[in-house]
């Protein structure tokens, strides 16, 4: 029946990769479990699959290759290793006497294979900001919130690795259940493809996502009418908004770009060497 749902509602591919993950799961997933810790891996592909349904439901299968796709793929799989290794080590007995293959049950009294992975894992995941910002998916400031957000959760699961109680584990697993939602929220706010066509947007004929991409731009201006840098720089009006009148300017076109994300990601360098490149020819 899901099948059919999705070949009805959707598309062909999003269809073959539903069907595919159905069969995945109750294949080698569920084979796996009682046979080798590997089910874990295998899992996570379950997991990270169903994003990239949804954006290829959205794009009508058109996005199958797209950078977007492979990002929200690649996140949910990295996600799920110290969200289920954080559970599973607090359940490691229940496991073990249900006769599964986890790497909590397979590992030493002091968990250090367990600690291990879920500090790669975390790490790894805490790279993928950058990576949006660096290949253009996203804007820069998405890595610069992103240094906040990995770097908190990389400090309870080096907390974990220093201590292995169950009370570390579950500090893990908390923060990977908000982790997820937060770090979505962040990706569409700074998705670069999501602000395109909102200035163009008279408000007629809006679907569901001209309304999201509308409020995403909302909360934009809000971090703008925010930023330290751009207030310095323009001021405000008496209701604390950015002064309209030298806003996006071009006497001021320079000055509007926040130089933050840039130091932190070392593109402005960059910029200034191109320029120096420049006048000397």
């Amino acid at each position: 029946s899901g099948g059919t749902a999705l070949y009805l509602g959707t598309d062909p591919i999003t269809t073959a990769l539903g069907v595919g993950n159905i069969a995945l799961y109750a294949g080698a997933y569920t084979a796996l479990k009682p046979r080798s810790e590997w089910n874990t891996w295998v899992g996570a592909v379950v997991g990270g699959i169903p994003p990239i349904m949804g954006y290829c439901a959205a794009t009508n299968g058109a996005g199958i290759f797209d950078l977007e796709a492979a990002v929200v793929g690649s996140t949910l799989f990295l996600w799920q290793f110290p969200h289920f290794f954080a559970l599973s080590w607090m359940h490691r007995i229940d496991y073990a006497r249900g006769g599964f293959q986890m790497v909590a049950t397979n590992d030493t009294p002091d968990g250090c294979a367990t600690a291990d992975l879920i500090t790669k894992y975390t790490y790894y995941l805490s790279a993928m900001p950058f990576l949006t910002t660096l290949s253009g998916i996203t804007s820069s400031m998405f890595a610069v919130e992103g240094i906040f957000l990995n770097g908190y959760a990389i400090y309870v699961a080096r907390n974990f690795d220093k201590e292995r109680s169950n009370g570390n584990a579950r500090k893990v697993f908390l923060t990977s259940l908000w982790y997820l939602p937060v770090w979505m929220i962040l990706f569409l706010l700074h998705s670069n493809k999501w602000k395109e066509g909102v200035e163009d947007n008279d408000g007629k004929d809006e679907d569901l996502i001209d309304i999201l991409k509308g409020k995403a731009e909302e909360l934009r201006k809000i971090g703008r009418d925010k930023c330290i840098h751009e207030i310095f720089v323009f001021g405000t009006d008496q209701d604390g908004h950015l002064n309209p009148s030298l806003e996006g300017s071009d006497q001021s076109a320079e000055k509007s770009r926040c130089p933050i994300p840039d130091v932190l990601l070392g593109t402005k360098s960059k910029q200034i060497d191109s320029d120096i490149d420049t006048k000397s020819k």
